[in-house]
Order: C-alpha cells, then sequence, then structure tokens
C-alpha cells in the first residue's frame, strides 16, 4: 500500500476532506495533519484517511454520517464494500473549554493581579507583619513562590483533559460508526463479515493515532510547564537571597564602630544596591517587581530628615526621596 510519504501530503489531505467532509481543510487542521504525516512516513493513505475521519467533530462528523447514510464510499474504505447503513444517531462529544487548559489555568496563575497570587502576596504580609520583619519583600517572594509550585500540578492534571477528552472523542466516533454499519438491513453474511474486519481495522488505527497525538501534545505540555515553573521558583529564591542579604548588611552595619553618618551612608547604599538586584532579578523573569514595596526611613543626620523611597512616575523605577 502506498505510504504518505511518497505523495504531497498537504494535497492529499485537501482531497480526503473535500471526499469525507465535503470542504477544504481550515489551515490549523492542515497543519496538523501534515505534522501527523512527517512524523510517521510509514502511515499509508489509507491510515491517514482513517485518523482525519476518527478524529471528525461537530458539522464534519454530521457531514460524514451523512454520507454514509445515503450510500457514499469514504476514501478510506473499498468500493466493493457496501457503507448503506442507517443512521442512529448524532454522538455526544466531550468539549474543552479555556479554563479546563493548560494555557487558560496558567494564565490566571502567572498574572500577577489573579487572586491566588494577592492571597499568597497578601498572605506573607501578615505574617511579616506578625514577625515584625523590616522587610516585606522576603515574605512576597516566598508567597508567589508557593503559588508558582502549585502551578504544576494544575498544568499537569489540565493537559490531561486534552488526552481523555481526544480518547473519548476517538471512542465515540468508534462506536459511532460501528452502530451505524452493524445497523444496515440488506448486507450478506460474507459482507458483513468484511465491514466487521474493516470497522475493527479503523478502530484500532485510529484509537492508535489519537492516542499517541494526545500523549505526545501533554508530554510536551507539561515539559514547558516544568521548566517555565523552574525558573520561576529560581527567579523567587534569588530574590529572597537579596533580601536576606541587605538584612545580613544591615545588622552587620549596625555593630560597626562609626558615627551615625557614617553609618547611615553604608545602610543607603546597601538599600541601593538591594533594589538594584531586585528590578535586575525581576526583570527578566515572571516574577512580579516587588521593589516598589521596599522602604528606607532612616534619618540622614547631616539633613536632619527622614529618607524614604518611592516610585518615579516617569521612568517607574524605586528612587530616593526627602521627607
Amino acid at each position: 500500500m502506498t505510504p504518505v510519504s511518497a505523495v504531497n501530503a498537504a494535497n492529499q489531505i485537501a482531497v480526503n476532506y473535500e471526499e469525507d467532509f465535503g470542504r477544504m481543510p481550515d489551515q490549523a487542521g492542515l497543519q496538523y495533519w501534515e505534522n501527523v504525516a512527517a512524523q510517521n512516513p510509514n502511515m499509508t493513505l489509507t491510515e491517514l484517511n482513517n485518523a482525519i475521519m476518527g478524529g471528525a467533530q461537530g458539522s464534519d462528523m454530521a457531514a460524514e454520517g451523512a454520507m454514509l447514510a445515503k450510500g457514499g464510499t469514504p476514501s478510506g474504505i473499498p468500493a466493493s464494500i457496501p457503507t448503506n447503513a442507517a443512521q442512529l444517531g448524532n454522538p455526544t462529544q466531550l468539549n474543552v473549554g479555556p479554563y479546563q487548559t493548560v494555557q487558560g489555568q496558567l494564565a490566571n496563575i502567572d498574572d500577577p493581579n489573579s487572586p491566588l497570587m494577592q492571597q499568597a502576596r497578601a498572605h506573607a504580609l501578615e505574617q511579616a507583619n506578625a514577625s515584625g520583619l523590616a522587610n516585606s519583600s522576603m515574605a512576597i517572594t516566598a508567597g508567589d513562590a508557593a503559588a508558582y509550585n502549585a502551578a504544576l500540578p494544575i498544568a499537569e492534571q489540565d493537559a490531561n483533559t486534552y488526552e481523555n477528552a481526544a480518547a473519548t472523542n476517538a471512542n465515540t466516533a468508534n462506536q459511532f460508526a460501528i452502530a451505524n454499519q452493524t445497523a444496515q438491513n440488506t448486507l450478506t453474511g460474507q459482507q458483513l463479515n468484511a465491514e466487521t474486519s474493516i470497522q475493527d481495522a479503523l478502530t484500532a488505527a485510529n484509537t492508535s493515532i489519537a492516542t499517541n497525538a494526545a500523549s505526545n501534545q501533554t508530554q510536551q505540555a507539561i515539559a514547558t510547564l516544568q521548566a517555565q515553573t523552574n525558573a520561576m521558583i529560581q527567579s523567587s529564591s534569588s530574590v529572597a537571597n537579596a533580601g536576606a542579604n541587605y538584612q545580613s548588611a544591615l545588622n552587620t552595619i549596625a555593630q560597626l564602630n562609626t558615627d551615625a553618618q557614617g553609618k547611615y551612608n553604608l545602610e543607603l547604599s546597601a538599600y541601593n544596591a538591594y533594589v538594584q538586584a531586585v528590578q535586575t532579578i525581576t526583570a527578566s523573569s515572571h516574577v512580579p517587581d516587588v521593589s516598589n514595596l521596599l522602604q528606607f526611613n532612616q534619618t540622614d543626620p547631616s539633613a536632619g530628615t527622614v529618607a524614604g523611597t518611592g516610585t518615579d512616575t516617569g521612568t517607574g523605577t524605586t528612587r530616593l526621596i526627602r521627607r
């Protein structure tokens, strides 16, 4: 039998769509089946068409059923086998919504303004206040890290939704086709045996291809999310380490035998280094920039004023201000 690698895959897919569904494939469908053909060069033309038929949904499945009911012959079934099956009904499809997917869930979790991120940040701030910590960014990044850790199992479960939906749809389509073929009223014993053998082969091929494709998509989605989650956790840890280093520097400065002006200058220098480190880390990661939450409230002995921090509305960066 002719392998798909021996023909132009795009043209063959277009022919199958026209014969099976009465339309040309859309761009997404064409690209998907071209990828399947490229990954399975030894697949025969019949197996490719069987896979396309097995993945039919919505109006395509209705068109396929109508063709069978009128005695039409799909390109994957020999013309010598009658296909004038009685139409029994439309199969139920399991549709996956955006909030059941990896992309939808990750977008909600990754958003700094999402309920999960806001709740984690609020809880971290409450813990910081209860502990009397001056630096609230350590608690904030710890809360963000916990939220990102929770993203992976959610993503894995959602990715499995795709696999389960594909398997359910393939099984529904196969059972629907078997029921229609079995309902024929005029088949002889030999014709019925031939039809059953062909349908069994279709079922095995469609189920195998659909399951393999769904499994590959699931594994790729999980690997991508694992890498993204690891990167976000590493960035959160780096911000927390910067906060710990800043606190350590303040403790060291407090023990120095120097005047108040000298300590103030050292503390200000340590603070500016801390802000710069946080901005550098968050600029290249998915961790929210918390530098605008950092505070430096020390009295400048030479000026007699209290120095604080604020956000420059022109540049969006944190800088020292006088109060």
